[in-house]
């Protein structure tokens, strides 16, 4: 790199620039620090109001009782407990035969389209050992708990499609449940509760040692249906704002780059 050959303006010219810079980055840099507190902030909300209602309800004044789920605390007297096998099977569906080519992947909580055709080295050479899910499924991916205390563990399947045989794939055995099951355990994954099942140092879980695990149902199919609805609806806004600022991050990035690049190969006059 020492042969590289750099334009070098007078040294009053570099000082006007370098003043320019630090005073205009400052600023950029600024904003994009408070987007980003945003974004942290409007996540940790959304995170609040999801642990809050599946477990309490939208109503805060209804009667309480102890709900035997250590994590949640209390949860209104009419909920139910159930068993987490008791609501779902495990899906074990082989793509034998090629049945699907639609490639799906878990990434940040939520299932994605992947392309069957990429060539980065990251896919297998046949996905007839993937599972066939569809439309309501609930993925776990029980790896790595130990190296990996960041990512989102639990995605709801929105399409038919093929996702590998590494995650756990569990079907609701009421399809009118899939949503509220999906948001139990997506509440408990946000908890981190997933670190702390088994004994010891696990580096893995499997459906056996997740499928005692205990979801407080609402008393009534309405009430359930309300709460999703509810989560749905804030779950849209909070992913919207969210989306805004990340927007206005990238376009604040992309415009520091080019403000930089201007200036010092001399495309921008600085007075």
């Amino acid at each position: 790199m020492k042969k590289t050959y750099v334009p070098v303006p007078d040294y009053n010219v570099q000082t006007r620039i370098a003043s320019y810079l630090n005073s205009k980055c400052s600023s950029i840099d600024s904003i994009i620090a408070d987007a980003k507190a945003t974004i942290e902030d409007y996540r940790l909300l959304g995170q609040s109001i999801i642990t809050r209602v599946v477990t309490k309800g939208l109503d805060p004044q209804v009667p309480m009782k102890k709900g035997g789920v250590e994590w949640a605390g209390v949860c209104p007297q009419s909920w139910r407990m159930n068993l987490l096998f008791q609501l779902c099977e495990e899906v074990k569906s082989k793509n034998a035969g090629m049945r699907s080519q639609n490639l799906l992947s878990l990434s940040h909580g939520r299932i994605v389209e992947k392309d069957i055709n990429t060539s980065d080295g990251l896919l297998p050479e046949s996905f007839e050992g993937y599972n066939c899910v569809r439309s309501g499924d609930i993925v776990l991916r029980l790896t790595d708990l130990q190296n990996d205390h960041t990512s989102l563990r639990v995605g709801q399947v929105q399409e038919d499609g093929i996702i590998t045989s590494a995650y756990t794939t569990l079907r609701p055995r009421n399809v009118r449940l899939s949503r509220f099951i999906y948001y139990a355990l997506h509440a408990f994954d946000l908890n981190k509760g997933f670190y702390g099942m088994g004994s010891g140092v696990r580096q893995g879980l499997n459906y056996d040692e997740v499928k005692t695990h205990k979801i407080a149902l609402p008393g009534t199919i309405q009430e359930m249906d309300a709460i999703t609805r509810f989560l749905d609806n804030e779950s849209k806004e909070i992913d919207s704002i969210i989306s805004e600022q990340q927007s206005l991050i990238d376009d604040l990035v992309a415009a520091k780059k080019s403000l930089i690049y201007e200036c010092v190969t001399g495309k921008r006059k600085v007075g």
